[in-house]
């Protein structure tokens, strides 16, 4: 999670959505920066609420632009699938490069539930009302576009001259014309051991099933101004 109380903006950081890359981008900006895991990297929108109005003295979580970035359901899964088979995790519970997609869904959904595959959109809002917390979801699958469309209403420096020596620290990690992110520099990327065409049914009907509240969500809320 990401708080500038200059820029007024708050970023959830979702799992397996590029937040590492959009981090690098935004801390600069930012008073309050929590960019570990184990710290509290990937809060709730209603973690975040609590912690900056609890901390910012002059302004509150809803005087700020909240945004994040959700994805595809199936992608997710893949993408959390793919990127615990890396030889970091060989020895690990946590180690998928043994195991099938199939099994990966039947243990980490509903045998041992994991956090990582907890429903995005639960993320994003209110624990009671289920209604959304943030502003703006930027869908993983048109993410430069997404993120142009809100760096643009938080007016950040974003236009390359094609000046390296004027390219301000922001730009380090992507390549910006016009306001426009043409280029995402992606970090952290996960492993391709498994591509959503090679999906069994199986998989694809438990996913529908599981996580229909995420595909809920994502055909109400995501890409549009909340």
């Amino acid at each position: 999670m990401l708080f500038s109380s200059d820029k007024k903006f708050i970023f959830i950081a979702n799992l397996k959505t590029a937040s590492t890359s959009i981090e690098e981008m935004l801390v600069p900006y930012s008073q309050i920066s929590f960019l570990a895991t184990s710290c509290g990297k990937h809060m709730s929108a209603e973690q975040a609420r609590s912690i900056v109005n609890s901390f910012a003295a002059s302004v509150r979580y809803e005087d700020c632009f909240s945004f994040g970035v959700m994805r595809d359901p199936l992608t997710y899964a893949l993408s959390v699938y793919n990127s615990h088979s890396k030889k970091a995790f060989i020895g690990k519970p946590s180690y998928t490069g043994s195991i099938s997609f199939d099994e990966f869904l039947r243990s980490w959904v509903l045998e041992k539930p994991s956090w990582q595959m907890r429903p995005q959109f639960r993320r994003f809002v209110d624990s009671a009302s289920e209604k959304p917390m943030v502003n703006y979801v930027v869908p993983f699958e048109s993410l430069e576009r997404g993120l142009s469309f809100a760096f643009d209403r938080l007016e950040l420096n974003c236009v390359h001259n094609n000046s390296a020596s004027t390219i301000p620290r922001l730009l380090k990690s992507f390549v910006a014309s016009r306001g426009r992110i043409n280029r995402l520099k992606r970090l952290n990327k996960s492993p391709q051991k498994l591509m959503a065409p090679k999906v069994s049914d199986w998989a694809r009907d438990f996913i529908w099933r599981e996580f229909s509240e995420d595909y809920a969500f994502y055909k109400s809320y995501v890409g549009k101004l909340l």
